[in-house]
């Protein structure tokens, strides 16, 4: 079987996203119990690893095992939403943490890991779709 450069990138992100979650779960369980609870910044990391998880199925899964129901610019689109998610999540935790815990240190270096691999992705698809388009002749 060849893997190709997607695959292994995507290979790269299940592993990042599964010590992000870890970590991420990890800051919940200890911050939910003070008093005044984990500052959402928090809950929105563990909500972007969910999310990336999901979306990642969409966007390596179900081309190879149902592609009629697979379409590109869905997964544009839903890597480029996931980006912003990801840039989003980042930065309100960093802000949050300034040195603090060091798995919320860690879950932040991870998330930036995370959003420049799936800005990295959506770009490439991005560059492929436009390239693609231009390719075609106007009818």
């Amino acid at each position: 079987m060849k893997l190709g450069m997607h695959t292994i990138i995507h290979g790269f992100l299940v592993l990042f996203l599964v010590i992000e979650l870890g970590l991420t779960a990890y800051c919940v369980s200890l911050l939910g119990n003070w008093p005044g609870s984990a500052p959402s910044s928090v809950y929105f990391m563990l909500f972007n690893t969910i999310w990336s998880m999901l979306a990642l199925i969409y966007v390596a899964v179900i081309p190879i095992h149902a592609a009629r129901i697979f379409s590109g610019l869905a997964a544009t689109v839903l890597e480029g939403i996931t980006s912003l998610f990801w840039f989003s999540g980042s930065l309100a935790m960093a802000v949050w943490v300034r040195g603090g815990a060091a798995a919320a240190a860690a879950a932040v270096a991870f998330g930036f890991m995370i959003l420049i691999t799936f800005l990295g992705v959506f770009i490439e698809r991005l560059i492929t779709a436009v390239k693609s388009r231009r390719a075609k002749p106007q009818v």
